[in-house]
């Protein structure tokens, strides 16, 4: 009887169409040899519309779980990443003779170790199912062989995000969002990390609080493979039963019903609105049941074999609740902790993200200092290199970047100033408060926008100053003297002189200057930019010595800026410089082998 035999379910994309046909004669030749029961995704069609939970539904009841990965399709990937997490035996088809499918499915690099059969005809499908009998060994599974051996004890729940590609206007707010949740997280970032190995999805995933997952159109630039990995990673959270929220940009997954598991956005705010609805119950809840969900975390049963012991996160941002554990003081943290230093310079993971959260802790920790945090992102800094090449002058051009950053770190350290006090009541703020709140929501507020907005508005203002002004009668006077006005350098002073009564009884002021790195990587004019990060550190040094000044009624701040640089950014900073020798620097290396064995020992004795 039908009911008695073993059952499978198919997955395979909508297009192209030929697909589709291959496999419904494949299914309806081998469900007629009586062996097995095979059913397809267009078998759960409900009102017209195919919805995932039925889908999902059947996944469930049946024992293996196959898919066609031609074209990568999102809404097959996050099938496919269900069954993996349901222990489903697996097993995958690809049509390689069409163009670039083949291809589309090695760029995935995430399913390597599982292997799959061709699927260009009806007769060559039945004979591949046959040939592999997937039915036979169906405990010989992904989640066994490829996940569960690298399960290891954890003591806390996360929250993951599963970052987009590109940093959009959406991206940064979903991620700015994400940053202020209470919730501890592990942010799975394309452009810090290369691609992450499905053991990696499976275990983070196994032992998240929830998932935010974002998925980019696929109308962006080698998008798809991106997406398809994000679809999978889906997937397998949605089949760990964790609370998920996937934001699409667009409605590419309109074939399927996803219900309440994705929000469409066609804007920014749009995308934020759905991520604060979602999120904001969640974050009650955790904060609520905290004890409980570290309890729950340590009650999981966890491999121990030896072989799955794990030293932590390569990623620094990743661990940033536990790194000062096991974090071990150099001879250049020391000197930034005691204002001595001012750039960190190193490769990519030579411990600068490591640093940076150190210090941010450290001084955070002592109520002496006020600490400021600058991250900007990188369509942000393209946009200042677009504006900066069309300044002909070298010293036109000079005054503008030093004005802009002195203009973005003056109004950040304000607009940080601000938020800290107005986390206390009202009636509690003093007279040097107001005046300095008063300032900053003057004309409108624009003072008090993001940092993005913020400086969005800047370049603007500077690009309308150069559209008004006649290239002839740009003296050097009158250029500097528009460019101050754009840069509202008036009101830089009213500020200046309410910070110093505001700060000078801290010991120190702290700026940590990260992400520069962010824009270097794209097809940007590397002398123009070499030139915007040397006008940042000519800026803080006129800064740092401004603050220090004591005249015109405005108080002394000991201003630190302490900045993090990657070295191949920094060599050609250094060739732009007039006086190289004078940038001082910390190269952050390894080539210490004794402090590698101390950190080492740091990680093994937090296991």
């Amino acid at each position: 009887m039908a009911n008695d035999l073993i059952r499978g379910f198919y997955g395979y994309p909508a297009a192209p169409a030929a697909i589709g046909e291959v496999i419904r004669e494949a299914v309806a030749k081998i469900n007629s040899s009586g062996v097995v029961q095979l059913k397809t995704w267009e078998d759960c069609r409900v009102g017209g519309k195919v919805i995932i939970t039925e889908i999902c539904r059947e996944i469930d009841h049946a024992s293996f779980f196959c898919a066609d990965l031609t074209g990568i399709n999102a809404n097959v990937m996050f099938e496919l990443g269900y069954a993996i997490a349901r222990n489903k035996r697996i097993w995958l088809t690809i049509d390689n003779s069409l163009t670039d499918s083949r291809k589309e499915f090695e760029q995935l690099r995430i399913l390597t170790t599982v292997g799959h059969q061709p699927s260009m005809n009806s007769g060559l499908l039945v004979n591949a199912f046959y040939k592999d009998c997937p039915y036979q060994d169906l405990y010989s599974t992904v989640f066994d062989s490829e996940i569960r051996p690298h399960f290891v004890a954890d003591t806390k729940l996360y929250l993951v995000y599963l970052k987009g590609r590109y940093e959009t206007e959406a991206s940064v707010k979903i991620s700015a969002r994400i940053d202020q949740t209470p919730i501890s997280r592990i942010v799975d970032d394309p452009s810090e990390s290369a691609i992450q190995t499905l053991a990696w999805y499976g275990a983070k995933l196994f032992s998240a609080a929830a998932v935010v997952c974002h998925l980019e159109s696929p109308a962006r630039q080698d998008s798809k493979a991106q997406i398809a990995r994000r679809a999978l990673a889906a997937g397998m959270a949605f089949g760990f039963d964790k609370p998920l929220l996937m934001l699409t940009e667009g409605d590419f997954l309109s074939p399927l019903d996803y219900r309440d598991l994705i929000r469409h956005y066609h804007t920014a705010a749009e995308a934020k609105g759905h991520l604060a609805t979602w999120i904001e119950p969640l974050e009650d809840r955790w904060t609520q049941n905290l004890e409980t969900n570290k309890r729950q975390i340590q009650n999981l049963h966890l491999a121990t074999e030896l072989k799955s012991l794990q030293l932590g996160e390569y990623i620094a941002e990743n661990e940033a609740d536990t790194i000062n554990e096991y974090f071990v003081e150099t001879v250049a943290y020391n000197a930034a902790l005691a204002g001595k230093q001012s750039i960190f310079v190193g490769r990519k993971g030579s411990g600068k993200s490591a640093n940076f959260i150190a210090l941010l802790s450290a001084f955070q920790s002592e109520a002496s200092n006020f600490v400021c945090v600058v991250k900007p992102v990188a369509y942000e800094l393209e946009g200042i290199v677009s504006l900066l090449e069309r300044y002909k002058e070298k010293d036109e051009k000079s005054y503008a970047v030093e004005s802009l950053w002195k203009f973005l770190i003056v109004t950040e350290i304000a607009n940080s100033v601000a938020r800290a006090i107005e986390a206390r009541p009202s009636w509690s703020f003093d007279d040097d408060e107001n005046v300095l709140l008063g300032i900053l929501n003057a004309n409108g507020g624009y003072i008090r926008k993001d940092f993005s907005p913020r400086l969005e508005d800047c370049v603007e203002e500077l690009q309308k100053q150069m559209n008004y002004t006649r290239p002839e009668d740009r003296r050097r006077e009158a250029s500097r003297l528009a460019i101050s006005e754009a840069l509202h350098e008036s009101v830089l002073v009213d500020l200046r002189r309410a910070l110093g009564r505001l700060l000078r009884n801290k010991k120190r002021v702290v700026v940590l200057v990260d992400n520069l790195d962010k824009a270097w990587d794209k097809p940007t004019d590397i002398a123009t930019y070499s030139g915007l990060l040397l006008g940042l550190l000519a800026s803080i040094n006129r800064l740092a010595a401004d603050f220090q000044r004591s005249a015109n009624k405005m108080d002394t701040i000991n201003l630190n800026v302490v900045m993090f640089l990657r070295s191949d950014i920094f060599y050609h900073v250094m060739r732009a410089a007039r006086e190289p020798d004078k940038i001082g620097h910390t190269l952050l290396t390894w080539e210490d082998d004794k402090l590698l064995l101390r950190v080492l020992e740091e990680r093994f004795s937090m296991l």
